[in-house]
């Protein structure tokens, strides 16, 4: 599902900045509450990279601290081998009119590309330079929301449904062959799907299992966890959420996961200040959900830190915040904003929007190993 563009505050001089910011610890913060008060964590530093584009862009993926893909509307797709200082176009011959919400990459040189919308396309390149077209969706209601890394050499790509079932296809060596599972999800909900914000309704875990979050245009939004390796009893946990709910525009946007806590985000992108029912937490591998506190409005993505147990940052076009408690609280990250978020090793992450925004945001220094 395609949610509209925000248009983010102007930027007239597309000037390279870098802002320290103060990030709030440890105060529980009621979602609707707007507090800002709290002990402040100086020295995260967020710097406005050159991207060279105008292209909304949805999807990211970061392989390393220096090495990440953007890409977005006009078949944008954007590399950057030297931490954001300069960004490769990368052209897909054919593309220039397709959507690229998601993207994922194993190396430098290993990339995947997925088109929301039709037509429904898949290109991946295995040298960083030609793309091949290795799977195309030509149904009528065909439209691609995310797609993800797998263990060893598989993927998944997530869909909205289709006669009756949910996309799910797992792309074996790295997309050489894709496979149906959708059917062995639970049957969609009236006006049920996934949103196609920021590459991240999908995710999957160590074990290999895809993780999946939908929207809740008629009831609540669910969470579900698909491993195709466990048995038939246990293979399918699907879990409602506390989040928005009750028209097109609501439920959840994004997942992520570490092992210490699954964190979901989302709410309603027409009303994206409104503080009800956006983020959620689950500490029992899914099984139950509570409602986050502090997040100040929708947020399209949301982020694991790797190395940093417990620490996730969520985004969205007006705002972001992070936690350090497993997402039980969250508090504000100011001046940073966009549509998807992504952390490497280190405390070293990246964040894209609309325009063309890309940005480079460095963690201060945990306690834990990086």
């Amino acid at each position: 599902m395609r949610p509209p563009d925000s248009t983010a505050p102007s930027s007239a001089t597309r000037r390279s900045r870098v802002v320290i910011l103060l990030a709030l610890l440890g105060l529980p913060l009621a979602c609707t509450s707007g507090q800002n008060a709290g002990e402040a964590l100086p020295g995260v530093v967020v710097t406005e990279l050159q991207s060279g584009v105008r292209a909304s862009l949805r999807g990211l993926h970061v392989v390393s601290a220096s090495v990440a893909f953007v890409s977005g509307t006009g078949g944008t797709l954007l590399r950057t081998t030297d931490a954001g200082r300069s960004w490769q176009p990368l052209v897909i011959a054919g593309a220039q009119r397709l959507d690229f919400r998601s993207v994922a990459a194993r190396t430098s040189t290993a990339i995947v590309v997925a088109s929301a919308g039709r037509p429904a396309r898949v290109y991946r390149s295995l040298d960083g330079e030609r793309f091949d077209l290795v799977h195309e969706d030509e149904h009528e209601g065909a439209f691609f929301d995310s797609v993800a890394l797998g263990v060893d050499e598989d993927l998944w790509l997530f869909g909205d449904p289709q006669d009756g079932a949910f996309v799910l296809r797992r792309g074996l060596r790295f997309g050489t062959t894709f496979v149906d599972h959708g059917h062995r999800l639970p049957t969609p909900r009236p006006g049920e799907a996934g949103f196609a914000a920021s590459n991240a309704c999908l995710e999957v875990d160590a074990a290999g299992a895809a993780l999946i979050v939908t929207t809740g245009a008629t009831a609540a939004p669910r969470f579900l966890r698909y491993d195709p390796e466990a048995p038939i009893a246990a293979r399918v946990l699907a879990t409602d959420l506390p989040l928005a709910h009750g028209k097109a525009s609501r439920g959840a946007f994004a997942v992520a996961r570490d092992e210490t806590a699954i964190v979901v985000v989302g709410g309603d992108y027409q009303a994206p200040d409104a503080r009800e029912g956006c983020g959620a937490y689950s500490h029992d591998g899914g099984k139950s959900f509570t409602v986050a506190r502090g997040l100040r409005g929708y947020r399209s993505g949301v982020s694991a830190v790797p190395g940093r147990p417990g620490t996730f940052v969520a985004i969205g076009p007006l705002g972001a915040e992070i936690s350090q408690d497993g997402g039980r609280t969250f508090v504000p990250l100011p001046e940073l904003r966009g549509n998807a978020v992504t952390f490497a090793g280190a405390g070293i992450g990246y964040a894209c929007g609309s325009d063309g925004r890309v940005y480079r945001v460095l963690l201060p220094a945990g306690d834990a190993a990086d």
